[in-house]
């Protein structure tokens, strides 16, 4: 459970420049329950990041830039800290189900709103499974 001395740390992962910012300044309105440790822009950075950080959630969008996330999702899941919540447009739900599948704990749609992004994150930090009715 969360104390108050540990703010929930937050990676964000998306290849739009615009949704890392929103989602920046979203998440890091909720100072001191949580921060954003890092953002990343491809496959790539987000391992490297999740590596050198270990952020307690990381906000996963699956398509980045045309790569498919969830074959990174065992790397970013490797520090047994760090858990995802995958935010994405994709509407397939074969693709959603395999992000459970995966490892992921949340799964939204881009089209979720701010408070439900926010709940989606401090309920998987706490361990909670936070998939989209839909």
């Amino acid at each position: 459970m969360q104390t108050e001395a540990h703010s929930i740390g937050v990676l964000l992962v998306d290849d739009h420049q615009t949704m890392l910012w929103g989602l920046s300044r979203l998440i890091d309105g909720e100072q001191p329950r949580m921060k954003v440790v890092a953002t990343a822009r491809c496959c790539d950075e987000a391992v490297a990041q999740t590596h050198s950080l270990a952020p307690d959630v990381i906000v996963l969008d699956l398509d980045l830039d045309g790569n498919c996330a969830l074959g990174i999702m065992p790397q970013l899941l490797s520090n047994e800290v760090s858990r995802v919540v995958v935010l994405t447009g994709e509407r397939e739900q074969r693709t959603l189900d395999l992000a459970v599948l995966h490892g992921a704990r949340g799964v939204m749609r881009k089209d979720a709103s701010a408070e439900q992004v926010l709940d989606a994150i401090e309920r998987v930090y706490n361990g909670e499974l936070c998939v989209d009715a839909q």
